[in-house]
């Protein structure tokens, strides 16, 4: 068992004294060495954390701010990346559509369809629903547009060939 060296020294009366009066107890074991070091490490320790607080509050506006503008900056970057992607899907369409290959076949389509409509005209004229001017000023118009349509998909069709065989 250790002893306390400052115990050593009192005499009864003066132990007794400190076990009666406990203002007295708590002013003797305060004024220990050992005791006291450690509240003055208490009180530093317990000055450094209300500095630490006090920064830290400091700091508080500082950080509510940046992480304002950085959820304001992730909720710009999402709408420009929403945006882009639509672009994008935009962009694969309309590279789609306007492919050689793709403006050729729609050229195909579109001289079958004039030709249908010539028919048509032919028809309707056969059954004598139109006269022979409209017959002729409609009729001649689609087949134009007809035989134009086919020429330009035929030669579109070779620069294609043509092309592919050079390796493009």
């Amino acid at each position: 068992m250790e002893t306390i060296p400052e115990l050593v020294y009192k005499n009864n009366d003066e132990i007794n004294d400190l076990l009666n009066c406990e203002e007295k107890l708590d002013d003797f074991i305060e004024s220990l060495p050992d005791v006291a070091s450690i509240i003055n490490r208490c009180n530093q320790l317990s000055e450094e954390n209300t500095i630490l607080a006090n920064q830290n509050i400091e700091l508080k506006n500082d950080y509510e701010k940046t992480r304002d503008q950085t959820l304001i900056k992730v909720q710009e970057l999402t709408t420009l990346q929403a945006s882009f992607d639509n672009l994008v899907a935009q962009q694969h369409q309309l590279t789609e559509k306007l492919a050689p290959s793709n403006i050729q076949e729609q050229t195909m389509i579109a001289a079958s369809q004039s030709e249908e409509e010539s028919e048509k005209i032919a028809e309707e004229f056969l059954q004598k629903d139109i006269d022979i001017n409209t017959f002729l000023s409609q009729y001649v118009g689609k087949r134009v547009e007809s035989h134009l349509r086919k020429f330009k998909a035929e030669q579109l069709g070779k620069q294609l060939r043509e092309l592919q065989r050079s390796g493009f």
